[in-house]
């Protein structure tokens, strides 16, 4: 009876739904915010600035001063002299080491924000394009799965068929084989689309026990892009090209300040000083390097090459993007006049291969023209989607290079996206 109650008690303080997964329902204009509170990249991406703001701080803060205490001692038979110093001592860096030191941090900081910003870029059109990639492997699977409807419809005839001594088993087992092709590509496409939204909601920040829905009913109608297309150039400033900019310029004030470097700092000493506790007053002392066996040349010459190096990647970084989005441009365009010019065939598709079935059980097509015709429909749909999932890689990549939404929640609507 006291098991009983504890189990009651227990039962009755437990969270409702406790162990029971939820279902997430994510619309794509919805991503960025959700991906943004809950995307453990983006917390990375936080932290990353986070350590280089704190590794400014520490860079700029002022050393503390030091406190000194010497005392001397010495003996000439019984006679003997003493004295002792309480000194404070800090260093000063020069003001032109300072400043530059500042100037420069500040570059890196400002550089590292955009980073940031171009790399948070990067994330959610990453995941924009896997959301699109799992509606696309939705698309393709209800496109093969009324196939294989129709298929076996196919096999039940000719099983008929078989059955009234009209054809032999062989075209029965044909067509079976057949069919066995088409599951196997469901059972294909479903793997990889299981694959993806599991390694999509890792990046989102999706729970792995819990469920996602895909809200957005995405409209493959490739009438959209060309608009924004056009209107892309390689000569927008981006996060990511602030970003490198300013890492290098954060670079030219290290080389000047290591040039002036020649005299870095003094140290200022000062404080109070006792002998024989007869004469007391005060100590005032001066210490600065002397540049005779170190000038700072190997370091001058060490940030310089890393300055040139930066320059240098930094132009050819510009060359290859220029040359990168150019190229996308002209995949993306030469993809969608494809899709375009198959996409109204694509949405009748059912129909045609209803047609296929109906003519086979009907007879006015043979057994080899459906075998044909299914691979020859199968092969499309393929192609199709294969093409789809192409264009909009090269369509999300451009997203990145640019900063900015090529596709929008227009594409729900089958509306053109005007930038």
């Amino acid at each position: 009876m006291f098991r009983k109650l504890i189990c009651i008690v227990l039962l009755s303080v437990m969270p409702h739904g406790y162990g029971v997964a939820a279902e997430i329902s994510i619309r794509f204009e919805d991503i960025g915010d959700y991906a943004l509170a809950n995307s453990p990249h983006a917390k990375i991406l936080e932290k990353d600035l986070d350590f280089i703001r704190a590794d400014r701080d520490a860079s700029l803060r002022w050393s503390n001063p030091e406190l000194l205490y010497e005392l001397e001692q010495v003996k000439s038979g019984s006679e003997s002299l003493r004295e002792y110093s309480v000194l404070l001592e800090k260093e000063f860096a020069m003001p032109w080491i300072t400043t530059r030191n500042r100037a420069g941090w500040n570059l890196r900081l400002e550089a590292a924000r955009h980073t940031k910003t171009a790399q948070t870029w990067h994330l959610l059109s990453m995941l924009r394009r896997g959301y699109v990639e799992l509606k696309i492997y939705e698309r393709e699977m209800d496109y093969l799965e009324e196939f294989e409807l129709l298929m076996e419809r196919a096999s039940k005839i000719s099983g008929a068929r078989k059955l009234e001594g009209t054809i032999s088993g062989m075209e029965q087992h044909l067509i079976e084989m057949s069919l066995l092709g088409i599951r196997r590509r469901i059972h294909g496409i479903r793997t990889e689309y299981r694959t993806l939204l599991a390694e999509w909601k890792i990046e989102m920040g999706i729970p792995a026990e819990d469920g996602v829905r895909l809200e957005t009913e995405m409209v493959f109608k490739q009438k959209f892009p060309d608009s924004s297309l056009k209107s892309v150039s390689e000569k927008d400033e981006t996060a990511d090209l602030l970003g490198r900019r300013l890492s290098t310029e954060a670079l030219g004030k290290s080389l000047q300040m290591e040039k002036g470097g020649l005299l870095p700092s003094v140290t200022i000493t000062g404080g109070y000083k006792n002998a024989e506790d007869t004469f007391e007053g005060f100590v005032v002392g001066l210490k600065m390097p002397i540049p005779l066996l170190n000038r700072n040349t190997g370091q001058v010459e060490r940030v310089r090459t890393e300055y040139v190096k930066a320059k240098m990647q930094l132009d050819l970084y510009q060359s290859e993007r220029r040359r990168r989005i150019h190229l996308l441009i002209e995949n993306a365009e030469e993809k969608s006049g494809l899709l375009g010019r198959y996409s109204e065939k694509m949405e009748k598709i059912d129909g045609h291969i209803e047609d296929l079935v109906e003519s086979y059980s009907e007879g006015w097509l043979t057994l080899a023209g459906l075998l044909e015709g299914i691979e020859i429909y199968t092969d499309g749909i393929e192609n199709y989607f294969g093409l789809l999932g192409e264009y909009f890689a090269a369509i999300f990549e451009l997203e990145t290079l640019t900063e900015r939404e090529l596709v929008n929640s227009a594409l729900a609507e089958g509306e053109a996206i005007e930038q």
